[in-house]
């Protein structure tokens, strides 16, 4: 969901210019080469959001390949953390919450999946909208604005 949501914000206001890239993936397999939640899609097509995206895992390459590698909670924050220990790269993306681009204290997207109801899904888009216009902002101010 966050990345749907990031790109279409990013897309929406002319900033591929600032942030070329988006992609989302699992410090874990569980669901590798599986389509998003049909909550995830539902949700996000409420708000005029598509997203064509299969699942994958975390990789080496990414650490050379992203500047920012965004964790939703405290556990996959740790899972990254462990790879990026790891791996042997020249460049050093910055690793942390995404909720770190919200207002106030660092918060976690909790996984709506375990939830009871739709509610979480609705919880966590709003969450992705909020991080991801700190995380914009926060591009914006170390990069200059997008030309």
């Amino acid at each position: 969901m966050a990345q749907g949501t990031l790109q279409h914000i990013i897309e929406e206001r002319g900033l591929e210019s600032l942030i070329d890239e988006v992609d989302s993936c699992g410090t874990a397999a569980y669901h590798t080469g599986n389509a998003p939640d049909s909550r995830t899609l539902w949700t996000l097509k409420e708000h005029g959001i598509t997203l064509d995206h299969s699942a994958r895992q975390l990789e080496a390459a990414d650490f050379d390949k992203f500047d920012y590698i965004l964790a939703m909670d405290r556990e996959n924050l740790a899972g990254i953390e462990s790879v990026a220990r790891k791996v042997k790269s020249g460049k050093k993306p910055r690793v942390c919450l995404f909720g770190e681009y919200g207002k106030g204290k660092s918060r976690v997207i909790q996984d709506p999946y375990y939830g009871p109801s739709n509610a979480g899904f609705d919880k966590a888009y709003e969450q992705s909208v909020e991080f991801s216009d700190g995380l914009i902002r926060a591009v914006q101010e170390k990069e200059g604005p997008a030309l």
